[in-house]
């Protein structure tokens, strides 16, 4: 069985956020920073495990990231999980 699907993970990362009420600041009017592909390969991101990988892999076709200014992190990964299984 092969089935594309997207999976999408929001966490908070306290170390990822600015002040919007600070005019004096650079950032101030940004409310978020989308990643670029060579960012997001800096940026901790957790992996993809299943309890049974013999099973069930996930092949990444597409990924992304974004970080609102609360430090919000929504990842997505969009791919093709194959689900196989032994038949008797």
């Amino acid at each position: 069985l092969i089935l594309r699907a997207t999976i999408r993970l929001d966490y908070q990362f306290e170390f990822l956020h600015w002040d919007s009420n600070d005019t004096r600041s650079r950032y101030h009017d940004i409310d978020e920073i989308v990643l670029t592909k060579s960012t997001l390969q800096s940026l901790w991101l957790p992996d993809l495990r299943f309890s049974d990988e013999d099973a069930i892999s996930f092949t990444t076709e597409r990924e992304s990231a974004k970080i609102n200014r609360d430090g919000l992190v929504t990842w997505t990964r969009r791919g093709l999980f194959t689900i196989a299984t032994p038949i008797d």
